[in-house]
């Protein structure tokens, strides 16, 4: 072994016990290579650590992150190489003095673009906007919200097209939780984007609408089941540190309503599946298991991906190997899931009330566009509830409201009518729409902040011309 190969084994600790001679032979390749034909200084930077004898490590980011990655290592001045790995990743060879600072711009990029992860805490979340290049470093944060409100939030915001993150913490004293978001995410005029408007308007109908009291226990069996797979995936991990055996092999979820998607949970960390369909020599559709995501367990992230990918699936339930190869070979539904059930009548009120939020908003939307245009986050949200909780009491109380024109309303009126909702059944959403409690405040990495609150009044003049 030469010089720099010595040097490179002593110092690489816990990293040289994983590499064989032959890798730390590329390594030094790599580094000669780099060194005679790469100008690039990040590529400069790793060439002169790794012939100093210094360590390496290898360090992944989904492919949407990697050019704003590279920008902010640059930033850094932090020496690295980049290989895709074809499989929606980059993978960054690093110095491993940089792992540190690479792990937090890395977890900082995923939260700031969009839904790389469900939820994170507050201050988490706060943070990577306080450290972004994003101009506008608003947050929009709602609080004294229980639990169901805060869970069904979450969901919501992740479940309308592609989603976003929000921060989401409890207060341990009093139980009331707060959730925030990147204050931008408020409010779209594109009735097809994501915002924190329609998702709490779709909150307020889940859990004070005709099926509120079903979907509180389901919630409560999701976060029952939740915490089971927390303490089972504990003792996997456990496990994978040899720290004790509970015979734990490989732990397979997946839904009890369908086969179109699974995860795989290991020592090694966990995989997740979809089926997609592709033609055989026959050309008919035959369905084939998916590779869509996976996370090793020494990912510093690894409880928040495993937690997003957890709720890509509804009616979940925990299958041994046998039940799992059963349960994936026929399309028949033999196996309960832990979540208590809608009955024919309520599964037929959740799709007229999915259909009935999804009207309203787009009648409010386009009753405010114009006059919302120019305003602050905080007072779009604000003139968005104010205007949606007025909409619903003249759909209560059949009364025009003065921030609607009379074509527009009556245009409402009978499409809910088509619908066939009963819209006195709403009057607490609409309250819940109209009292909920939400401030706005610049990200601050100091925990500092100025919160800007919008006051009670009206924002805008709602008397329409239209009479």
């Amino acid at each position: 072994m030469s010089t720099v190969e010595e040097k490179v084994a002593k110092k690489m600790g816990k990293y040289a016990t994983q590499l064989s001679k032959q890798m730390i032979m590329i390594l030094k390749a790599l580094a000669e290579f780099l060194e005679k034909n790469s100008e690039l200084n990040p590529h400069k930077k790793l060439a002169a650590w790794i012939k100093a004898g210094n360590g390496t490590c290898m360090f992944s980011a989904p492919n949407d992150c990697r050019a704003l990655l590279e920008k902010r290592m640059n930033e850094e001045n932090i020496g690295y190489f980049t290989v895709n790995d074809g499989k929606g990743n980059s993978n960054f060879l690093i110095r491993n003095c940089d792992v540190e600072k690479v792990t937090e711009l890395r977890k900082e990029i995923c939260i700031t673009m969009g839904n790389y992860y469900q939820q994170v805490s507050c201050n988490l979340l706060e943070n990577a906007i306080a450290n972004s290049k994003a101009k506008d470093k608003d947050i929009i944060e709602f609080n004294n919200l229980d639990k169901y409100e805060a869970y069904v939030l979450k969901n919501k915001c992740n479940q309308i097209a592609k989603g976003f993150t929000v921060g989401v913490d409890e207060n341990k004293v009093t139980g009331e939780y707060k959730v925030s978001a990147h204050a931008p995410k408020t409010y779209s005029s594109d009735i097809t984007k994501t915002d924190m408007c329609y998702a709490y308007l779709q909150t307020a109908f889940s859990l004070y609408g005709p099926n509120s009291e079903i979907k509180k226990e389901q919630i409560q069996a999701d976060i029952n089941f939740d915490n089971e797979i927390y303490k089972l995936n504990k003792k996997i991990e456990k496990q994978a540190n040899n720290e004790a055996d509970y015979g734990i092999g490989t732990t397979y979820i997946a839904s009890t309503k369908n086969t179109r998607c699974y995860l795989e949970l290991n020592e090694h960390g966990f995989e997740f599946y979809e089926k997609i369909a592709k033609k055989n020599s026959e050309g008919k559709d035959v369905y084939i298991d998916h590779l869509a995501f996976k996370a090793a367990r020494a990912d510093d992230d690894f409880d928040l991906l495993l937690e997003k990918y957890m709720d890509k699936m509804n009616d979940k339930k925990i299958f041994t190997a046998s039940e799992f190869n059963a349960h994936m070979s026929t399309e028949e539904q033999n196996f309960e899931s832990y979540r208590p059930q809608r009955t024919s009548e309520q599964n037929f009120l959740n799709m007229k009330e999915s259909l009935f939020a999804n009207v309203l908003n787009i009648a409010v939307k386009n009753s405010i566009n114009e006059k919302i245009a120019g305003k602050s986050n905080e007072n779009k949200f604000k003139i968005y509830s104010q205007t949606t909780a007025e909409v619903l009491d003249g759909l209560i109380n059949d009364e025009k409201p003065k921030c609607m024109s009379e074509s527009a309303f009556e245009d409402l009126k009978e499409t809910v009518k088509k619908i066939n909702v009963d819209c006195y059944e709403y009057k607490y959403a609409k309250d819940a729409i109209a009292n909920v409690s939400m401030e706005v405040h610049q990200a601050n990495r100091a925990g500092k902040r100025e919160i800007r609150k919008t006051e009670n009044k009206k924002l805008y003049n709602t008397d329409s011309k239209e009479k």
